[in-house]
């Protein structure tokens, strides 16, 4: 846990502009620049009307967009996710419980808060918890360039804490964030208001890039999907620095073990499905899968995905609880465990987390029902999907969703649609990829009303970018699709977006029948081929294998932050 002081400023940022980030500058200098400060984008303020805020995603691109390029400070994005209104004491709970009930934290705030200080939730808590530091704010009586030399005078209730109140000297801003609205009212939704808006001229230049460009609304991403050259790669490029500004160059290992592709469903789309009669059936035996277990985790990976067709049957969820803690006990509760493995019943997702699975993987394939109608056979409902990980949410698993991209009758907006139900519903983990077809499969007749394989693969890099602006803080898979397509497809989904990456680790003489899609890579290499292909990717694409790290998606803790509503 660091011991390095973290200064929490709270705001709406409605919108963030250049007397912000002075201020945040001015907090930074107090320590000599030794310390942390994060950006905390406020939902909404109890003391505020819903009708003064912008959208959320507009006001988090901006602050994105505002901090690029700023090493000390960082925005964060946790109570968008938290119960509304937004409380302080329980953002700050839940900042104790990631970095540390022993870290210094400090708040930075206006003088002007003071007078209602007391209504705060919880105040004396967040007192005993936190110093404050106060900025000064201009009022019509005093010149904008004063600096007051005196802590302001504290109502009778604050008295007993005095001593947790500094004032910050510097410079006072008289601008608002209501006059900048009122200057932006006319411009165009998505243009970067950092740059039509002289207040903000202390912000940086990367304040023009497509981090500030994506709107406020699905229609906006709908259109960024569709862009191509330099639009393109600027989304990109914007899409990597968000990466690197959160979850950073880390690469974290998932061992892929293709359980079994024996499935009860018969999805259109997929190869193995139950209709298929040209599939040769098979399962690894457990032992073969407890070997395969123990290799990976001798060979520093933090995590292995044990995936299989979908089956409810009795003998089925006995298996793989078993094997959950003959993989716990040989790795001595380390390793991390993905499930992907179907829709089960919230009783048996709870018997598999008891026994040491953390994750789940469950794709909705698609967010539009309709859509979702034309994949499967009327048995398959989608209001079960959505029920399904509704109960993995219930069941405390870190949990995982993904989408193909590329579908017969897909259109931008329903994958715009896509995203937003990743950030509503509260996905953790993404895996997504490009739709590839499978010549006996019943979609494989619509073959011709999908985009080419180039059209699919600069759309799934888009959305990889798209999503990494939108949930910054997730976890998400260069997925075996994206090489299908492109030889670089998987390399370049970690330079843009991703952070996860799953080398196939089945014994080598099940491979060929889990087939899901033509062209599937990984078939026959060697698992010393498959690391050192792994590792010379990863190190192209400019990132950093973490052995022996789970890899936890800090979203799923940001999810998780207490509530404390009445």
């Amino acid at each position: 846990m660091s011991s390095r002081p973290l200064i929490l400023y709270f705001g709406s940022f409605n919108p963030v502009h250049a007397g912000h980030i002075a201020v945040a500058e001015a907090a930074l200098r107090h320590f000599g620049g030794e310390a942390d400060l994060w950006f905390m984008l406020s939902a909404r303020n109890p003391f505020k009307t819903e009708a003064e805020m912008w959208p959320d995603e507009r006001r988090w691109a901006l602050l994105q967009a505002a901090l690029d390029g700023r090493a000390a400070m960082r925005a964060c994005d946790w109570e968008l996710h938290l119960p509304r209104p937004s409380y302080t004491v329980r953002t700050l709970e839940a900042v104790r419980a990631r970095e540390g009930a022993d870290r210094p934290l400090f708040l930075l705030m206006g003088e002007d808060n003071l007078p209602r200080f007391t209504q705060w939730r919880a105040y004396e808590t967040i007192l005993d918890w936190c110093r404050v530091l106060v900025y000064p704010r201009a009022s019509a009586d005093e010149p904008a360039e004063a600096a007051r030399e005196a802590v302001p005078q504290l109502q009778a209730s604050l008295s007993a804490y005095a001593d947790r109140f500094i004032l910050l000297r510097g410079v006072l801003y008289p601008q608002s964030s209501t006059a900048i609205r009122a200057q932006a009212a006319a411009a165009d939704p998505v243009t970067p208001i950092m740059s039509a808006t002289p207040i903000m001229s202390a912000t940086p230049a990367a304040a023009a890039t497509p981090a500030a460009l994506i709107g406020h609304a699905p229609a906006d991403w709908a259109q960024c999907l569709q862009w191509r050259g330099e639009k393109a790669q600027a989304l990109r490029e914007a899409a990597r620095q968000v990466k690197l500004q959160t979850v950073g160059r880390e690469v974290y290992l998932r061992g892929l073990i293709e359980y079994s592709n024996i499935c009860r469903k018969n999805c259109y789309y997929c190869g193995i499905r139950a209709g298929n009669p040209a599939v040769a059936r098979y399962t690894v035996t457990e032992a073969e899968v407890l070997a395969a277990v123990e290799n990976a985790y001798r060979a520093g990976f933090g995590s292995i995905v044990l995936q299989s067709g979908e089956r409810q049957d009795r003998d089925f969820i006995e298996t793989v609880e078993r094997l959950l803690k003959a993989a716990m006990r040989l790795s001595d509760g380390r390793l991390g465990i993905t499930l992907s493995l179907g829709e089960q019943t919230l009783e048996t997702y709870k018997r598999w987390r008891e026994a040491g699975a953390t994750r789940y993987l469950l794709r909705i394939e698609t967010s539009n029902p309709t859509l979702y109608a034309q994949l499967h056979p009327a048995d398959h409902r989608f209001a079960d999907r959505l029920k399904a990980l509704e109960a993995l949410q219930a069941a405390d698993y870190q949990v995982g969703s993904g989408v193909m991209i590329g579908l017969p009758g897909q259109t931008p907006e329903d994958l715009a649609a896509d995203l937003a139900f990743f950030r509503d519903f509260g996905i953790d983990m993404v895996g997504m990829g490009p739709y590839i077809e499978h010549h006996e499969t019943p979609l494989y007749a619509r073959r011709h009303e999908i985009p080419t394989l180039a059209e699919r693969y600069e759309l799934s890099l888009n959305m990889l970018a798209l999503l990494r602006l939108i949930m910054p803080t997730v976890n998400m898979a260069a997925t075996t699709a994206m090489a299908s397509l492109h030889p670089r497809g998987r390399e370049e989904a970690l330079r843009v977006a991703a952070n996860v990456i799953m080398p196939n680790i089945t014994p080598a003489r099940y491979r060929g029948d889990y087939f899901l899609y033509e062209n599937k890579l990984c078939i026959c290499e060697s698992e010393r081929d498959a690391k050192d292909r792994i590792e010379a990717l990863v190190q192209a694409a400019g990132g950093e294998i973490r052995y022996f790290e789970k890899g936890d998606p800090q979203h799923y803790f940001e999810r998780l932050a207490p509530s404390d509503e009445p």
